[in-house]
């Protein structure tokens, strides 16, 4: 349903075509083949719809977390939907630049190389679509859900230190006493009797 649209949009390369079936989009590339003076036809499984499992990984990693309310982890989960689906939507570009600059081997073992692809393009889309490949394996839901703990966390409120009192016994007054007052370690005498004399 998603790649439907794009079809159009992205058959800009010559000699490919592109076609969904499923859940699962296909390029079909046509380079000629100079060792047999023909075309080459080389069909490519572009992209399989069902495959993905980046958003099931978050949305069980929000549901597992404790202390989130119900609320939270819905909105949580909404925006997990969207950076998903962006980072699919990026995935799904680079395979198809992957595809079109990628040279083909044939059956007879020459390299076909398509028109307009050099080796600074060729590296360049192989590094980005291998980068997509490696972090597509769960670790972009893991990066989301990193950045959602860090987005919700709330360091605790620092306690407080309070400067221990001192008692009577260590020769200091409570401030509202006075050295004729009964001493407040409860032995009846005046404080500068009792605890005042240390």
């Amino acid at each position: 349903m998603l790649g439907r649209p794009f079809v159009s949009g992205i058959e800009r390369a010559e000699g490919i075509t592109y076609w969904v079936e499923s859940a699962t989009i296909f390029a079909q590339r046509s380079l000629f083949d100079p060792a047999v003076q023909r075309p080459a036809v080389f069909r490519v499984e572009l992209w399989k719809g069902y495959n993905s499992y980046d958003l099931i990984l978050l949305t069980s990693l929000i549901l597992a977390t404790p202390g989130w309310s119900l609320r939270q982890r819905g909105r949580l989960l909404a925006i997990g939907l969207v950076l998903i689906t962006l980072t699919e939507f990026a995935f799904f570009l680079s395979t198809i630049e992957y595809v079109q600059l990628r040279p083909v081997v044939t059956r007879a073992g020459s390299m076909l190389v398509p028109e307009g692809s050099s080796r600074a393009k060729q590296v360049v889309a192989s590094w980005v679509y291998y980068f997509f490949q490696t972090m597509g394996r769960g670790l972009f839901p893991l990066l989301i859900y990193w950045g959602m703990i860090g987005f919700t966390w709330k360091p605790s409120e620092p306690r407080r230190i309070e400067a221990p009192l001192r008692t009577p016994s260590e020769g200091t007054l409570p401030p509202s006493q006075g050295r004729n007052a009964p001493c407040p370690c409860g032995s009846g005498k005046k404080f500068k009797r009792c605890c005042g004399k240390a």
